[in-house]
């Protein structure tokens, strides 16, 4: 997906083109798919990988989040309310610099 190599070609600092990448048409696409921009993108990054996260629906109030894992180079989804799940995304974006949409 071109948006995950932009990112990882910009490490160590992904930020200075955060803002092309939020404003990629599939992005952009997915974003409205969704309810609007009311659900950012965010990218959570160190030095070596990033986390990059969006908003994913679901059938009651909670949603989900689909995120891609540098690390493990693979996307990944869980839905909100499960703990266990929140816990390993919540692991893999400690002590990451966090920029959102």
């Amino acid at each position: 997906m071109p948006i995950v190599t932009q990112v990882a070609a910009n490490l160590p600092d992904p930020h200075r083109a955060a803002e092309r990448y939020f404003q990629a048409p599939v992005v952009k696409a997915y974003n409205l798919q969704t309810g609007g921009n009311r659900q950012p993108v965010k990218l959570h990054h160190d030095t070596k990988r990033f986390v990059l996260a969006f908003q994913g629906g679901s059938a009651d109030i909670d949603g989900s989040t689909i995120y891609y894992d540098s690390g493990a180079g693979a996307w990944r989804k869980f839905h909100n309310d499960n703990s266990d799940a929140r816990q390993v995304y919540t692991g893999l974006t400690a002590g990451c610099v966090l920029k959102e949409q």
